[in-house]
């Protein structure tokens, strides 16, 4: 969500995100996004809000692999538009699918192929606190756990269904 935010409040881009009905996409909509296809029941490269815009400038792929797969074949982005696909991979799994998406745009076969890994940043962590600040992006809460209950807050964070952030809290002082 706060990548949605800061797409389309800091950056002014149209946002179309993915989700399933209900809180998540109640949660891309507050977060900024313009459309949200349920990719439960929609393939999102089939999707109007999609392809009757002629395909998207930027994919930022949280998921993995199976969708940029789907991406790349439905051609929702074109290289000579410039268009960009966002990896974020997860663990060693994703890394050699990763390397060949870099190798398809390589050799002029796919679209501009960026990798992220998230690493705190002390000048990016400052830039982010001001937006904060200022109200440009709104840190959406799930739950506040305990310390002692890291275990349990980590299985809530698995589960997949956490609408926001969960936070560990170690001080006895609320927040």
């Amino acid at each position: 969500h706060v990548a949605v935010q800061y797409a389309s409040r800091v950056l002014g881009l149209e946002v179309v995100g993915t989700a399933s009905p209900g809180a998540s996409t109640d949660l891309a909509i507050k977060s900024g996004a313009t459309a949200v296809v349920d990719y439960r029941s929609h393939k999102f490269e089939d999707a109007d809000a999609v392809v009757g815009q002629g395909g998207v400038d930027v994919i930022f792929d949280v998921i993995g692999f199976e969708y940029e797969s789907r991406a790349f074949n439905a051609r929702l982005l074109d290289r000579q538009k410039g268009g960009v696909y966002i990896n974020i991979f997860k663990d060693e799994h994703d890394l050699p699918r990763t390397f060949l998406g870099v190798a398809r745009w390589l050799l002029g076969l796919g679209p501009t192929y960026g990798l992220a890994a998230v690493l705190p940043e002390a000048a990016v962590m400052h830039e982010l606190a001001k937006l904060v600040e200022d109200g440009s992006l709104v840190p959406e809460i799930d739950s506040i756990w305990p310390l002692d209950q890291a275990a349990a807050a980590t299985e809530r964070l698995e589960t997949g269904h956490a609408h926001g952030k969960i936070i560990l809290k170690v001080a006895k002082d609320p927040l």
